[in-house]
Parts: C-alpha cells; sequence; structure tokens
C-alpha cells in the first residue's frame, strides 16, 4: 500500500472519533461476519466493481472517522478479499472488533497484522495487548518484552511488560521490573500502587510497608500517602504504629485539621479519652476552610445525640458542649455549626434553647432541610402553634414539595376548625409524603377527621376503608369508622361485623364492648346490646355515657325501672346531656333517640 495512504489514514486516525460514541453496541448482539465480500457499491465517487484496494481502505478510514465502524468494517474487509496480506486492513480490522468488544475475533486479525509486519511495533503492541485480554499471558509477556527490549527506556513498554508477568505469575520477575523502572524515573504512585498490590497478593507485609514508606519519602507533603501508610498498620493491628504516622503528621501539617482528628480518633479508639478529647478541641479551633464536616462527623461518632441513642454521661456531655461552643465560634458562619448544637440541646429535651440553635442554623443554610423540621418537631411538642404557623409558612417558602409544614399547618387549621385550609394542607402532606408510613397514617387519620366535619363522609369513609383494606390490625381507625357508621344508621351489618372482630382481638376494652353495645341497639338487637353494654360497665361502672346508653337499653327492652336507675348514674357520674333530664323527668324514652 502506498505511503500517500499511510498519510491519509494517519490523518483520519487523528481526526475520528471512537465508533463507541456513535454506535451503542454491546457483546450481546449479533457478532459482525468476518467478510462481506458482496459489499463494494457506489460510495463517495467510487465506480462499481471498480475501486481498487487502496480507495477500498481509504474509504475505510472516512467511515471510522465519522464512527461507522460497521460500515468502515466492510471496507476494510472488502480490502483483505483482495489482499488478505494488508498489514494496515488487519491491524484496522482488529481495532473496530476492540471497539465492538468482540476481543477473540479482534485477535485473530491482530496476530495477522503483527505476522505480516513484524518490525510495526504498533501491530504488535495490539496484538500483545489482546493476548492478554484473551488471558494468553505467556505469549503476550514475550512480546512485551522483545517490545520493552528494543526500547529499554521506554516506561509505558515496562509498565506493560511487569503487569503480563504478574498476570503470567511471575511476581518476582515483575517487582524485578519495577525496580527498572524506578531506576528510570524515580518513585511514582502508579509504580507503587503497582508493587503493593504484588505484595499483596504474596502476603509480603515488610515489601507493603517498605512500598508505602517510599511514597511517604518520596512525597512528604501529600498527606494521602502517610494515611495510606497508617491505614495498612491498621489492617495488620498495628495501631501504636499507626499512632506514630498521625503524631508525625500534626508536626509536619499544624495548621490542617484531619490529622488531629485521626489522632483523636485514635485515642478515642484505645480509651485514652482526656488525650482524644485534647486532640479533638485542637483540631476544633483551626480554621482549615471545608473543614465543619469531618468535625460534625466526629462529634456524631463519638458524642452520638440521635433520637435512638443513649443519654452521654455528664463528663462526655460536658465534653460535647465544649467542642460545639468552640464549632461555633470559629465556624460562626455555617449552618451546621449551630444545628449540631440543637441537636444536643433536642436530646437534654432543652426545646426552647434548641429552637434557638435551629432558628440561627436556617438563616445561615436556608437550603437545609433537617433544622426546619426539629424546629417544626420542637414547636408541636411546645404547643406553640403561632411560631409553628410562621415556621411552616417560612419552610414551606424554600421547601414546596416536603410534607411535614402541610401536616402541621393543616393540624393547626383543623385546631381553629378552619377545615377548608385543613383539608388542602392536609393532602398536599399526604401528596409529597415520602417512605414513612406512620406520617401517612396520623394524616389520613387527621383527614378523615376532617372530611367527618365537613360533613364530606364518602371521602372519610373511602380513606378509613383504604386503611382497614391495607391493615385489618388497625383497630383504633376501624372503630372510628364504625362508630361513625352508626351514628348514620348506615351499612350497620357491616359495622357489626367489624366490631365483633375488634371485641374478639381485645375482648375487655369497654370501650369497644360499647360501640358494638350501640351498633346492635341501632340494630333494634336489644339483647345483645344488653349483653355487650353489661360486660362493658363491669371494667368501667362510673362512665356517664355507658349508664345513660344502658338505661336507653333497658327502657327499649322494657325495664323502666332498670332504665330510670342508669339514667341517674349517669347523672351522679356527671353527664351533662340535656336530653337525660328529659328522660328522667318523664320517665320515657322518645321513639327518635
Amino acid at each position: 500500500m502506498s505511503m500517500r495512504v499511510f498519510s491519509l489514514l494517519f490523518v483520519l486516525m487523528v481526526a475520528g472519533t471512537s465508533c463507541k460514541h456513535q454506535e451503542k453496541t454491546t457483546q450481546n448482539k449479533e457478532p459482525v461476519p468476518f467478510n462481506n465480500t458482496n459489499v463494494v457499491g457506489e460510495k463517495r465517487g467510487m465506480t462499481p466493481g471498480k475501486a481498487n484496494e487502496e480507495e477500498i481502505f481509504v474509504q475505510g478510514c472516512i467511515e471510522k472517522s465519522l464512527g461507522n465502524c460497521r460500515k468502515a468494517l466492510v471496507q476494510f474487509q472488502q480490502c483483505l478479499t483482495l489482499n488478505p496480506k494488508s498489514a494496515a486492513a488487519n491491524y484496522e480490522v482488529a481495532g473496530i472488533y476492540i471497539e465492538l468488544g468482540q476481543l477473540d475475533r479482534a485477535l485473530v486479525f491482530a496476530k495477522s497484522a503483527a505476522d505480516i509486519t513484524p518490525e510495526n511495533r504498533w501491530y504488535k503492541l495490539r496484538y500483545a495487548d489482546l493476548l492478554q485480554d484473551n488471558n494468553q499471558h505467556e505469549q503476550a509477556m514475550k512480546i512485551f518484552k522483545d517490545l520493552s527490549d528494543a526500547e529499554p527506556r521506554n516506561v509505558d513498554l515496562l509498565f506493560r511488560y511487569a503487569a503480563s508477568l504478574n498476570k503470567a505469575g511471575k511476581q518476582d520477575d515483575a517487582l524485578k521490573t519495577y525496580d527498572k523502572i524506578e531506576s528510570i524515573e524515580g518513585i511514582s504512585d502508579t509504580l507503587q500502587t503497582s508493587r503493593i498490590a504484588i505484595y499483596k497478593n504474596k502476603k509480603d507485609l515488610i515489601g507493603e510497608e517498605n512500598a508505602s514508606k517510599a511514597l511517604v519519602n518520596a512525597f512528604p507533603e501529600n498527606i494521602s500517602y502517610q494515611k495510606r501508610l497508617a491505614d495498612f498498620y491498621y489492617s495488620i493491628n498495628q495501631s501504636e504504629k499507626a499512632a506514630e504516622v498521625f503524631r508525625k503528621m500534626t508536626l509536619e501539617f499544624p495548621e490542617m485539621v484531619e490529622p488531629h482528628l485521626l489522632l483523636s480518633e485514635y485515642y478515642f479508639g484505645v480509651k485514652q479519652n482526656d488525650k482524644a478529647f485534647s486532640e479533638a478541641e485542637h483540631a476544633f479551633t483551626i480554621s482549615e476552610a471545608n473543614s465543619l464536616d469531618s468535625k460534625v462527623a466526629l462529634l456524631q461518632k463519638f458524642y452520638p445525640c440521635t433520637d435512638s441513642s443513649i443519654a452521654l454521661s455528664p463528663a462526655k456531655r460536658k465534653e460535647a458542649d465544649s467542642l460545639c461552643c468552640v464549632l461555633r465560634r470559629i465556624h460562626f458562619d455555617q449552618s451546621a455549626a449551630f444545628a449540631i448544637s440543637g441537636d444536643y440541646l433536642f436530646k437534654d429535651g432543652k426545646f426552647t434553647a434548641a429552637r434557638d440553635m435551629y432558628h440561627k442554623a436556617t438563616a445561615l443554610g436556608q437550603d437545609e432541610y433537617s433544622s426546619w423540621k426539629r424546629l417544626m418537631e420542637i414547636n408541636y411538642k411546645l404547643n406553640d402553634n403561632v411560631a409553628q404557623e410562621k415556621d411552616c409558612k417560612d419552610a414551606l417558602e424554600l421547601f414546596p414539595t416536603q410534607s411535614d409544614p402541610y401536616y402541621y399547618l393543616g393540624m393547626i387549621y383543623y385546631s381553629k376548625k378552619d377545615f377548608k385550609n385543613a383539608i388542602d394542607n392536609l393532602e398536599s402532606a399526604k401528596d409529597f409524603v415520602n417512605e414513612n408510613p406512620k406520617r401517612e397514617l396520623e394524616i389520613t387519620n387527621l383527614l378523615i377527621e376532617t372530611y367527618r366535619a365537613t360533613g364530606n363522609y364518602e371521602k372519610a369513609d373511602n380513606y378509613a376503608e383504604k386503611i382497614i383494606s391495607n391493615d385489618s390490625t388497625n383497630l383504633p381507625v376501624i372503630v372510628s369508622y364504625c362508630v361513625s357508621l352508626s351514628e348514620r344508621k348506615i351499612q350497620l351489618y357491616k359495622a357489626e361485623q367489624l366490631m365483633l372482630k375488634v371485641v374478639a382481638k381485645e375482648p375487655s376494652n369497654a370501650s369497644y364492648l360499647e360501640t358494638l353495645a350501640w351498633i346492635e341497639y341501632a340494630m333494634h338487637n336489644y339483647k345483645e346490646a344488653n349483653q355487650y353494654m353489661s360486660l362493658g360497665l363491669i371494667r368501667m361502672p362510673t362512665n356517664a355515657r355507658m349508664n345513660e346508653r344502658m338505661g336507653d337499653i333497658q327502657f327499649r327492652l322494657g325495664n323502666a325501672d332498670e332504665a330510670m336507675k342508669y339514667w341517674k348514674n349517669a347523672k351522679e357520674n356527671g353527664s351533662t346531656n340535656p336530653a337525660l333530664e328529659k328522660k328522667i323527668s318523664s320517665k320515657i324514652l322518645e321513639e327518635t333517640e
């Protein structure tokens, strides 16, 4: 093939883009055929049937540069049909099969290219790489050796040769090659990482330690290498050596937070709490940029204050408070410094003081929702609806898709009997609640009560029935639903059947017995009503409402004297029902009651 074609090939290879960026192809797709001798076609001015090898090769290079791998493959295979000994075409076909993920096929053509033109280092390099990719490490190793022998100071070739030695199981020879690389270019991260991988595989702790130390000595200003050495000591249970590394780091990097935090963690781990606190305090006083998160992480790890963590001892709590004070002083312009203080105060039950901290946190970091969430929890605990309404509305300005502000506002509006606004907010809260079944149930329960208060029983019943269908063990919701049905005197049989199941689960619950009795009363099943109400009164004999209702049941059973006794008991036990006085004075129960 002429030099003109090779020159064009080089230009196209430089200017072209990878086929992978243009064609989405995986190994799972149908393999591309090795040859397709039927496709020459009319392409970019070529005369069908008259294109020579050079023209077809150039066309393949053009298609490749455009990212059309499969079209390029057809052209290069056509070249091979015309001239099977074309090393360049074999090389290009191998490259396309690499792009298509068909490494076994790529190997065939790479070998041909290397065999045809053995003096071409690029052909041999591709062939060796593919041998390695196809797990033929011994053969790859020999080629890499020949190439590196030809260019003994080519570090890239030496790295490839060392890798092939390692994969061929010749780890000691690989290490010798790494020694040669070091003599050429000195210590590097890549070199030592490669060595350390071999030492780990050989379980050569001394070699691994020395390789890590070499990095520390070569790059004393890079703290990550000292951390890597300390991690190595931790991994072999030599924590004191790790501590020595940390102590050295605090001397070499006195204005860095991390070395002191690492040393503090070490002291916490070995129960030297005074030293641990001293190092932590030192770290906290350093105003290094972007260090607040790591300081807060140490606090949360060794002075936990989550809702589920146990309370800190007085001494620990005092230390945490001291560290928080330093945080607020050093990082006075960052919300997390105040939020963590709020967390400790919240854990202590000092809600007013915690609220002050969270307000400062929200003023500094309005994009952080956690402090707003805590504010709303505190307002609820303090029953401070005025502050709650303001904080909820402020939170919604910043976080319109968070459920909590809508929920708490819904509660406030419900308490004000502003049912329209209550429903609007509660429905929004339900829309945005996410993976919090407990809160979703709370919202739904309040929605049920709110819809009942507005007389929209259809909505209320739909929500109640949905809860019951999802959880037949939710007795409070079932009972509330049954009470609502009995008050409206609808679906009484359904209410009765549900309440029978409830009472079977909790037969000693007087309130549940009363509910079932009153449903039986509404169904005119007075004997059953008497049976269940009697059981309820045994457990709660002074309950005014139950006594009044028992009087009604007795009257329907024709026991007027018994009815009067229970009505008077209801009055004596504090009933304020106006209808009760009428029953007692007239000794009659109206038919509508």
